[in-house]
């Protein structure tokens, strides 16, 4: 306990002697009651049904302020402890259109109870609302359902069209800001749908390629079912085929199966250890490539495999594929191969693996124009080049990603 000041001792003592004196004891003392102040704050209960007067399971959002509310079993949103003052209040439930918003002026004390009616859509609402990473609302973005524009966000961030169909809508968000990237999906529409989007940055234009690996620091949750994705699997050698199969496919090479191909020519297959393939191509008039390591197989969870071979000049796609649906192989991609029936010499640039398979299964390439043709290359600032549709096939270069721990550091 706090010391009483010196000078406050004989003023503690005379009052207390006059209280004894003047009062009597304690138990003689006749105490009045104290009047409490009623409260001045006010409750606000929103009742929500639908053009028939049933009850509807929703929620209020009140303005200003933005508080919001569900519904109870009663259909009823509760606000307690409201200033006095207009509030605008706004409810949605699904399926139906927003109520409001409505203008209620709250009293200084008691409840007031407001009803707001919401109407079933004739047809359904699809709501878009996009914002940029760091939570701002992204104004004047075009948005596009199945192909067609139907719009531009408002300040808010937010689009709304009325009037669709019950079908799935592919829904594309083209923003007007260059450091933004596009959003596109598929948004199943039934009643009052709503979608809310943060659309990614775009990469500067000196970022740096990190690789998947990188973005597995802060994202696993998402790499992890990548990693066992066609994405990350769309690259295997002959020896992981040969464990994972197909299985008729690691028996063709075993067997040595000839493949008849367009124009005569025929494609001879063979395996020359665990792991080992080859492929030799013959055109008509017994011509011959000899035998081509097949040193990559690309696909297989679609519609089926594509081989590249260490060939003169680079790396060629076979022409021939490996179909899923039938489980044999069918001529393709033959581009290249052959000057009319016999085998080109050299061999055209159309049947480069890189320019027509790798540019869409790795990360990390840049095409580039070399003496009148063109080549699949390493991108200039790939330190790792992935040979898998990574993370920054989709995503773009993440070197100037920051990191959510140092202020924003880039990666690199």
């Amino acid at each position: 306990m706090r010391a009483l000041r010196p000078t406050a001792r004989p003023l503690l003592l005379l009052a207390l002697a006059l209280l004894l004196a003047g009062c009597g004891s304690v138990s003689d003392t006749v105490w009045e009651p104290v009047s409490l102040v009623p409260p001045t704050k006010a409750e606000l209960v929103v009742a929500l049904v639908d053009e028939a007067g049933a009850t509807v399971a929703g929620w209020v959002v009140l303005q200003p302020s933005g508080r919001d509310a569900a519904t109870d079993a009663a259909g009823q949103a509760t606000f307690l402890a409201l200033g006095p003052g207009p509030v605008d209040v706004t409810a949605r439930a699904p399926g139906y259109r927003d109520a409001g918003p409505t203008t209620v002026l709250i009293p200084a004390t008691g409840s007031v109870t407001q009803t707001l009616v919401l109407a079933t859509p004739e047809a359904a609402s699809l709501e878009v609302t996009v914002f940029a990473p760091d939570g701002a609302p992204v104004s004047g973005a075009s948005v596009l359902f199945d192909g067609v524009e139907v719009g531009l966000t408002d300040a808010s961030g937010g689009l709304l069209v009325d009037g669709l169909e019950g079908d799935p809508v592919g829904v594309v968000v083209v923003p007007a800001q260059a450091d933004l990237l596009p959003w596109d999906g598929v948004v199943a529409v039934a009643g009052r749908a709503r979608v809310v989007q943060t659309l990614a940055a775009r990469p500067p234009d000196d970022a740096e390629h990190v690789g998947s690996a990188v973005c597995a620091w802060c994202h696993n949750r998402q790499v992890e079912p990548w990693s066992t994705s066609a994405h990350a699997r769309s690259r295997r050698a002959p020896s992981v085929v040969e464990v994972e199969g197909p299985a008729d496919l690691v028996d063709s090479f075993a067997a040595g199966e000839v493949i008849a191909l367009a124009g005569g020519a025929t494609l001879v297959l063979a395996r020359t250890g665990p792991g080992a393939w080859t492929a030799d191509i013959l055109d008509g008039s017994g011509g011959s490539t000899g035998p081509l390591p097949v040193v990559e197989v690309y696909g297989g969870y679609g519609a089926g495999l594509a081989f590249a071979v260490d060939g003169p000049g680079g790396r060629l796609t076979l022409p021939a594929g490996w179909a899923t649906s039938t489980n044999g192989w069918v001529p393709a991609w033959g581009d290249g191969w052959f000057d009319g029936a016999a085998l080109a010499n050299p061999i055209g640039a159309e049947a480069s693996f890189d320019l027509k398979c790798a540019g869409c299964h790795a990360t990390g390439y840049a095409v580039q124009e070399q003496i009148g043709t063109f080549a699949l290359v390493p991108a200039l600032d790939a330190v790792t080049v992935e040979g898998a549709v990574g993370c920054e096939a989709c995503h773009g270069p993440a070197s100037a990603h920051p990191e959510p721990d140092d202020g924003g550091r880039p990666l690199r």
